[in-house]
C-alpha cells in the first residue's frame, strides 16, 4: 500500500493528495519551531487575518469553523472534515476547504479520506501547515479564479 507523509493510503488517495508527495524524503515546508502551541491557536490568527481581508474583500466573511473537534461525542458531527470552509463556488469547485496543521502534525487516514470524498464531490481542498500567509494565499488564489457562467 502506498504511503503519503508517513499514512498508508490507497491509490486514488495519494492521486488526489499528490501534492504533499514530492518526494519520499521530505515533507511540505515548515518552520524550525512551531509559531503555536495548538491549531486553535493558528485557525484564531487565520480569522484575524481573514477580518482584515474582508475589508476589501467581503467574500472572506464567508470562511467559517468547521467544528469537528468532538466527533465521537457530538451527534451529526463528522470527524476527518477540513477545518475550515470558504462557502462560495469558483470555476468547476462548489467552495474551498482548508485542513490546519501544526509543526509535524500529518492528516489522518479519516482525514485524507474525506478530502478525497470532498474532491470527488467538486470540492477543492488544501492541507496547510503553520502559515497564515499561505492560508490568505490560497483563499485568495482561489477567490481569483474565474467563476462560472
Amino acid at each position: 500500500m502506498p504511503k503519503l507523509l508517513g499514512i498508508d493510503v490507497s491509490h486514488d488517495v495519494l492521486e488526489l493528495n499528490s501534492h504533499l508527495a514530492t518526494t519520499t524524503k521530505t515533507a511540505p515546508k515548515r518552520p524550525a519551531v512551531s509559531l503555536w502551541r495548538t491549531e486553535r491557536e493558528f485557525q484564531a490568527a487565520v480569522f484575524k487575518a481573514a477580518a482584515w481581508e474582508a475589508v476589501t474583500r467581503p467574500e472572506f466573511n464567508q470562511l467559517f469553523h468547521i467544528a469537528n473537534e468532538n466527533a465521537h461525542r457530538t451527534p451529526g458531527v463528522k470527524g476527518g472534515v477540513p477545518d475550515l470552509f470558504l462557502a462560495i463556488p469558483r470555476g468547476p469547485y462548489g467552495g474551498l476547504f482548508i485542513e490546519l496543521k501544526i509543526a509535524d502534525g500529518k492528516p489522518s487516514q479519516k482525514q485524507l479520506g474525506a478530502i478525497s470524498d470532498l474532491r470527488d464531490a467538486g470540492y477543492r481542498c488544501h492541507i496547510i501547515w503553520d502559515s497564515v500567509d499561505e492560508v490568505i494565499s490560497c483563499i485568495v488564489a482561489y477567490l481569483n479564479e474565474k467563476t462560472q457562467s
